[in-house]
C-alpha cells in the first residue's frame, strides 16, 4: 500500500542531527508516511544512523559523489511513491502535528 506522505531528508555529513530529525518524523501524531534518507557522499556513516531505526519505511540511498542538495532532493522524489511530498534538512526537526496538518488540506 502506497504511503500518503514522502518525507524526503537529503542529508550531508550530518549524523548526529539525523538521528534528532528522524526521531521527530517517528514522533508525528500522523504516522501514514515513508522517509527517504538521501545521503549525498557524507564523509559521516549516515547508514548507522538509518539502520538503528530498524523502520521498514526508512529508504536509504547512498549518492556516489556529493551531487549537492537540490540533486539529492530529485532523487529522493525520484523514489518516492507517497501522494504527498514533504522535505526536512537532516538538521531539522519536525513539530509532532506537522504531517497531520500538512495533509488537512
Amino acid at each position: 500500500m502506497k504511503p500518503k506522505v514522502s518525507v524526503i531528508i537529503p542529508c550531508y555529513n550530518y549524523a548526529d542531527y539525523l538521528k534528532l530529525c528522524l526521531q521527530s518524523v517517528f514522533n508525528q501524531t500522523f504516522q501514514d508516511f515513508e522517509v527517504i534518507v538521501v545521503d549525498d557522499a557524507s564523509t559521516e556513516d549516515i547508514e548507522v544512523v538509518v539502520k538503528q531505526f530498524g523502520d521498514s519505511r526508512i529508504k536509504y540511498v547512498r549518492n556516489r559523489f556529493n551531487l549537492g542538495q537540490t540533486k539529492s532532493i530529485n532523487i529522493g522524489l525520484k523514489i518516492s511513491s507517497g501522494e504527498f511530498i514533504t522535505i526536512i534538512g537532516a538538521d531539522d526537526l519536525m513539530l509532532e502535528n506537522n504531517l497531520e496538518d500538512k495533509i488537512k488540506l
